[in-house]
């Protein structure tokens, strides 16, 4: 089997000059092509040049019509926000723009936990924690991997979705942890009701459960806002790069939940981006129920 790679270091000065950063503040950044689909993973750099460690690994897929190098903004924050996680973007059909099939997505999850030290060799000796999930349809996917047998090659330890698209009902998710970012308002032709809301509430309380919920009535943010630069559909607005902070605040925050402190509270998952209110932001937690008012207006119930 043919594998190709490439890397390419990234810092956080020259690449995302708002970040707060060091002269060690760094991301490395490396593209692998396999037979099951296309790896691009993230992890920080120390100052002597070696990754801190590998504890968890999280694999998010692609949505609709994207590519794993799409996503390297989000990656590159959460990798500085977690700097003990590998933060691998995956494409499970990279010459296909539909990202939905589970049993492609759980091919390529099965090649990485298989091949892990070959593929990440940041996680030579390690055994780490593994995160799956996805971007709109990847979200799709990666349920249905889940719900197709791979938890019986290995239980993942969480599950992130990020405007998951399309959810439906006899998708399962009581059985993991669960992290979510969603909308108040459709966009990009994404019903907000097949999407992070309903996967909120196929979750658990139990086993844990957390959603952000953008407030966009106006329209803006928009469901590709994950992306560099969003979608073709959805572009993605500078204004709205606090959003990438956020995320990346939300998965550490989540991580720390489900790896060290088995909580899930409003204060423990409350997240705090500098000017923002919750006329911007809501959250959703443990108990939360979501009721819609409107297609523009959630409450806490």
């Amino acid at each position: 089997m043919r594998v190709a790679s490439y890397t390419k270091l990234y810092s956080f000065l020259c690449i995302l000059p708002f970040f707060h950063s060091t002269s060690a503040a760094s991301v490395l950044s490396n593209t692998t092509h396999i037979e099951e689909g296309i790896i691009r993973h993230h992890y920080f750099k120390n100052n002597d040049g070696n990754h801190k460690t590998c504890d968890s690994v999280l694999l998010i897929g692609v949505g609709t019509a994207m590519r794993a190098n799409d996503y390297d903004l989000l990656a590159i924050e959460i990798a500085k926000a977690r700097t003990n996680a590998v933060v691998a973007i995956i494409d499970h059909a990279p010459m296909d723009p539909i990202k939905t099939s589970g049993e492609r997505y759980a091919n390529l999850v099965h090649a990485i936990t298989a091949r892990l030290h070959h593929l990440i060799p940041e996680c030579r000796s390690q055994k780490p924690h593994f995160f799956l999930g996805g971007h709109s349809a990847s979200g799709q996917a990666s349920i249905r991997a889940m719900q197709k047998g791979l938890s019986s090659v290995f239980s993942p330890a969480g599950w992130i979705g990020l405007s998951p698209f399309r959810i439906s009902t006899d998708m399962v998710l009581s059985n993991v942890p669960t992290l979510l970012w969603g909308f108040s308002t459709t966009t990009c032709d994404v019903d907000i009701e097949q999407a992070a809301d309903l996967a909120y509430q196929l979750s658990n309380a139990t086993t844990g459960r957390v959603l952000y919920q953008l407030q966009n009535p106006t329209g803006e943010p928009r469901h590709c806002v994950f992306c560099n630069d969003g979608c073709p559909m959805c572009p993605a607005c500078q204004k709205e790069k606090w959003i990438r902070s956020a995320v990346a605040e939300s998965v550490d925050k989540f991580l720390t939940a489900v790896l060290e402190t088995k909580s899930f509270t409003r204060e423990s998952m409350k997240l705090l981006p500098q000017g923002i209110g919750e006329d911007q932001l809501k959250m959703f937690v443990g108990d939360d129920t979501i009721v819609r008012i409107s297609n523009q207006r959630t409450e806490l119930s």
